[in-house]
């Protein structure tokens, strides 16, 4: 009964942000488009029947893929405030539940993740109830990562965990992929390789050396082809912008994101071997099994298992100017903006760097 109300509540916010968030020099990735509007419905898509009963309940679902869509792309407080003005009209006028259970459907926090799910092999996307059970989870997590890779000394304050929650939820899709903005020092690449590990993906970085050029990251990117398209591995790749060494490894980047399609990376023996090596997935797929149907196939299995994650900072004109020359970066990616941290955030760093401190005695 509630599948009119969503659909005119998110055409109708979709129409807001063309009106209130307009495109200017400073805000170039202020691109509202059909992309938005989908994934909004993918988000919604994911939900298990069985986990909202209620109007409610989805109604929240709904608040919570429009926020990661609309105000995660926004870049200052602004704009973020406007956006939840906006969000809160819409809800009021469209979806039509009464005063006060739209404040249920608006009461903070509004948390969901699939990462939470006791059931790892047929996880479900639910809603998690405030803050303190979600840092139990990603506290359990941090300390596994820490027996079996170098250790990552986290404070998991707020709003890390909502970066956590938002990078999650772009790597649970097929094809999600996500530019992490943030200036140096913010924590993204820590973001990145424990949303990677929770989510159970392998983790691949360049190991960048003196002599590292484009021959180097084409025989890198083979690999990982290789690895989610042959072998059906699950990968993270995390990359940041001080291993950009030469824009044409940018040009590698463009292609993997907008179509897959890299010139050159596969000699034709090993074009070969992929086809192969998918070929009777594509048969019990019920497809015909040619060349070019298995190749297809391929990279679209390697679009589906390999998410890039670029770790980017916005000082400076490369972000503009890359952004500009590339609009993959842009266009087949979730911007994720790391804002400076609140107090609240540095309170408990501090604290945590501190308990264990003696101060003598100052009278």
């Amino acid at each position: 009964a509630m599948a009119p109300a969503i659909v005119t509540s998110t055409i109708q916010l979709h129409d807001c942000m063309l009106r209130f968030f307009m495109a200017n020099a400073n805000k170039f990735f202020y691109t509202w488009n059909l992309r938005e509007l989908s994934s909004v419905f993918a988000g919604l898509v994911t939900a298990s029947p069985s986990q909202f009963k209620t109007g409610v309940s989805f109604a929240r679902l709904w608040v919570h893929e429009a926020s990661r869509v609309y105000s995660d792309r926004l870049v200052d407080k602004g704009d973020i405030s406007l956006f939840k003005d906006k969000l809160r009209d819409t809800c009021t006028k469209h979806l039509d539940l009464g005063a006060e259970t739209n404040e249920k459907v608006l009461e903070e926090p509004i948390l969901f993740a699939s990462f939470t799910d006791e059931d790892r092999d047929n996880r479900r996307y639910l809603a998690v109830a405030n803050y303190g059970d979600l840092h139990t989870v990603l506290k359990e997590k941090l300390d596994e990562h820490n027996e079996v890779n170098a250790r990552m000394e986290l404070v998991l304050f707020e709003m890390f965990m909502q970066h956590v929650i938002r990078i999650a939820r772009v790597l649970d899709k097929p094809r999600g992929n996500a530019v992490v903005i943030g200036v140096g020092g913010s924590g993204k690449q820590s973001l990145a390789k424990l949303t990677s590990f929770v989510g159970g993906f392998q983790l691949f970085q360049v190991q960048l050396t003196a002599t590292y050029n484009e021959a180097n990251l084409k025989e890198d990117m083979l690999q990982l082809y290789k690895r989610a398209g042959e072998k059906s591995h699950e990968i993270v790749w995390l990359l940041t912008d001080s291993q950009i060494v030469d824009e044409a490894f940018l040009v590698m980047v463009n292609d993997f994101l907008s179509s897959g399609m890299i010139p050159d990376l596969f000699l034709p023996e090993d074009k070969m071997d992929a086809i192969n090596a998918v070929r009777s997935e594509v048969r019990s797929e019920g497809l015909v099994d040619t060349n070019d149907a298995c190749w297809d196939f391929f990279l679209d299995k390697v679009r589906t298992n390999l998410h890039l994650v670029f770790c980017m900072s916005p000082v400076g004109p490369n972000f503009r100017v890359w952004c500009r020359k590339f609009p993959a970066l842009i266009n087949c990616t979730v911007l994720d903006w790391v804002h400076s941290w609140p107090e609240e955030a540095l309170t408990s760093v501090a604290t945590r760097f501190l308990e264990g401190v003696e101060f003598p005695d100052l009278e």
